[in-house]
């Protein structure tokens, strides 16, 4: 019947990183006194995704405490205060409107650099390099590096793939941890199964284990 209904907090445990669900089929209500109760089923059913579980700053701290800067690439900002090409996932807000319609292409402005260091990471998804325990460390780290870096206001460049992937500008911390929640190992370019040419890996390189292709990668890259 009508009524202002009850609402109270229910509580529940992810099992996994990724995409899951949330299904309510029905509840048991009892009156005050237990006197009577009331079956209802419902049937309802809600997708979400479970966002990776971030390591405490002392935990991550300890990571890559002693790698002397490894993800901070010199020279990857661009000077603020200019104009370049509009791209993918750039806000509406940096459009240059008068010269965009000049020059008869999207113009953004490029805003003042941060003060803080410009950062490349490279995920390695290759199933060869991980155990599963330590596939999901290493997301776990990957997006505690990445969301504390945007949360300074500095850059962040993320890689993932077989062999790291190529990095490219993170657009904002909610699209960065919804594709590390979707991560997985052997993941390739457009899931096609095809393998990936070696990526440029110049900044931190996070694995599970450094498989003798990954070296190779990485001499072959001068080092990461």
């Amino acid at each position: 019947g009508a009524g202002r209904g009850t609402w109270g907090p229910s509580a529940r445990v992810a099992r996994a990183r990724g995409a899951s669900g949330v299904a309510f089929s029905g509840g048991v209500l009892a009156d005050a006194l237990g006197l009577a109760r009331c079956r209802l089923p419902v049937g309802t059913h809600v997708d979400v995704v479970v966002l990776p579980a971030l390591v405490s700053a002392p935990e991550v701290g300890d990571v890559v405490g002693d790698l002397g800067g490894a993800s901070v690439v010199g020279g990857a900002g661009e000077p603020g205060g200019n104009l370049r090409d509009h791209r993918d996932g750039d806000p509406l807000r940096l459009i240059h409107w008068k010269q965009t319609a000049r020059q008869g292409r999207l113009l953004v402005n490029v805003p003042e650099a941060p003060a803080g260091a410009h950062h490349r990471i490279h995920l390695v998804t290759d199933p060869g390099a991980h155990t599963p325990d330590s596939f999901e460390t290493a997301v776990s780290v990957v997006a505690t590096l990445v969301v504390r870096a945007l949360g300074h206001g500095e850059e962040v460049d993320l890689g993932t793939g077989p062999r790291g992937g190529e990095a490219r500008p993170a657009r904002g911390e909610a699209l960065v941890m919804r594709r590390l929640a979707l991560v997985g190992t052997g993941e390739t370019v457009g899931g096609t199964g095809v393998e990936p040419p070696a990526p440029h890996l110049h900044g931190l390189v996070v694995t599970g284990r450094a498989t003798p292709s990954l070296l190779a990668d990485l001499e072959g890259a001068g080092g990461g």
